[in-house]
């Protein structure tokens, strides 16, 4: 007969209580990024007007909305790094894109920190072995602190918002956050910007004139190449960041000084 879960490996009454703004908080920001994603994606010729438009000022109007309603949780980074490689081309989309992206990030995390911190500090106070789980991943020194994010925001199935949410909730270190994450999400950042700068290249306005133009067989086998990519940078990171995890002995000259 299995073992019961005791009090000391689940959560009791006061850490659901302690934690409702932070679930209140995690199920919008795993729902209206989707949503804001389909949309942003179906309104891409007006938005793209609507950026184009603005002339030299148009990047730096890009990079604060993708910043701010990355961070708010509202929009998901692929269909904006879309839209950027859309606007500006592959290699000034993707800047913009990380860029906005890195803001983004320290904007979720002020908030997450803001909701989440002191109840999730307080969980982990009453519960040694999860902290002991946030402490193995997050507390052996700043260049692994780094790497681990890093290698989180590799893979693309990472839910930006959510991250941002269990990033700031267990107070990372800044530093390693914004780097790690600003080199994390370049490759993904760079494929999606690349692709959609290709496909706007013959003059589409739109995703349905992109298929009109190049015909439903070379759309599917662009998507086909793009999931692929995902995949493969995906499977990459998962891999790595397996390794790192289950060897404790991966520590740097920095991480045994700590």
């Amino acid at each position: 007969m299995a073992d019961r879960p005791t009090r000391a490996t689940t959560f009791g009454r006061d850490d659901r209580r302690e934690l409702k703004g932070v679930g209140a908080l995690a199920i919008c920001w795993a729902i209206l990024p989707a949503l804001g994603g389909f949309t942003l994606l179906a309104q891409l010729a007006p938005a793209t007007d609507a950026i184009a438009g603005l002339g030299s000022i148009g990047i730096a109007v890009y990079i604060g909305l993708f910043a701010i309603t990355s961070g708010l949780g509202l929009l998901p980074t692929y269909a904006q790094a879309i839209l950027g490689g859309w606007v500006f081309g592959a290699a000034l989309g993707t800047g913009a894109a990380v860029a906005g992206i890195v803001v983004g990030a320290l904007i979720g995390y002020i908030i997450a920190r803001g909701v989440g911190g002191r109840s999730v500090e307080g969980v982990l106070a009453r519960r040694p072995q999860f902290a002991a789980v946030r402490d193995a991943l997050l507390g052996r020194g700043l260049t692994r602190t780094t790497g681990i994010i890093f290698l989180l925001r590799l893979s693309p199935n990472s839910p930006f918002a959510l991250f941002n949410l269990a990033m700031g909730s267990a107070r990372t270190p800044i530093g390693p956050y914004l780097v790690g994450t600003a080199v994390g999400v370049l490759p993904r950042t760079a494929i999606a910007a690349s692709i959609a700068a290709a496909a706007a290249a013959d003059g589409s306005a739109d995703l349905v004139e992109v298929v009109k133009y190049r015909g439903l067989g070379m759309t599917i086998l662009g998507v086909g190449v793009l999931i692929v990519a995902f995949v493969i940078v995906g499977t990459i990171g998962k891999r790595a960041l397996s390794k790192v995890v289950q060897d404790p002995s991966r520590t740097t000259s920095e991480d045994a000084a700590n």
